[in-house]
């Protein structure tokens, strides 16, 4: 079974972000990892689901009440 990729506009949609942003987080290294279809630096640009899962996973945060209290913090409140 194939893995369907996300192109650079799908990814866009599906995180609400822009196409640009996209382009500017693979320019600073940032944003999720993505597959390079070809050598020339126009080559199409992909996705895989799992990558995005990773970054959304790796860059979810608590709230800071929920991250107060976790940690241990309950009598200050």
């Amino acid at each position: 079974m194939t893995t369907p990729l996300f192109d650079t506009s799908a990814l866009a949609s599906y995180l609400g972000v822009s196409e640009q942003t996209l382009r500017q987080w693979r320019c600073a290294g940032t944003g999720p990892d993505y597959v390079k279809l070809g050598d020339s630096p126009k080559a199409d640009v992909r996705y895989t689901r799992k990558d995005v899962e990773q970054y959304i996973a790796d860059h979810r945060r608590a709230n800071a009440v929920r991250a107060f209290v976790t940690e241990g913090n309950l009598e200050r409140i």
